[in-house]
């Protein structure tokens, strides 16, 4: 399943990905694809990376308000008022929409969830990906996986 939904792409990070394909640094690729674009695109551009880091700043606050709750219900408290100190938090649905945390239905935990076990599972095969690189360096007695290509050639 690919991660990219290519339906709702912005034209800027469509750009971003075809300019990954021939940059050789993360450095090089941020500076020359901040200068492909005009004024109304990199202003379009800085909002989206201020929304995505505002949103990190409040899943951040909004995660040290759960693991608070989660202590106190595994401290006994009830859940009910344990979960009083969520009034201010919510969590943003795949879609982008926020919703607060005590009025979230059924469907918008489920959406959430789903979501997050879409990512998890991604990332679960990346780290099995890297398990086996350290894996195959170990079993060919080399340093990197480079040295094992060279014997291979």
């Amino acid at each position: 399943m690919s991660t990219v939904d290519n339906a709702t792409e912005t034209a800027p990070t469509k750009l971003l990905r075809e300019l990954a394909e021939v940059c050789d640094s993360p450095t090089e690729l941020a500076d020359i694809h901040y200068a492909t674009l005009d004024a109304a695109a990199r202003a379009d551009y800085d909002k989206h990376l201020r929304i995505g880091a505002a949103r990190r700043a409040m899943r951040d606050r909004t995660l040290s308000v759960e693991l608070d709750v989660e202590r106190d219900m595994e401290a006994g408290v009830s859940p009910v008022a344990a979960r009083k100190k969520l009034a201010e938090q919510g969590f943003v649905l795949p879609d982008g929409t926020y919703v607060e945390w005590l009025s979230a239905t059924v469907e918008h935990h489920n959406l959430r969830a789903q979501y997050l076990r879409r990512k998890s599972d991604g990332l679960i095969r990346t780290a099995q990906r890297h398990e086996q690189a350290a894996a195959d360096i170990e079993a060919a007695g080399v340093t990197c996986l480079a040295e094992i290509v060279e014997v291979a050639s």
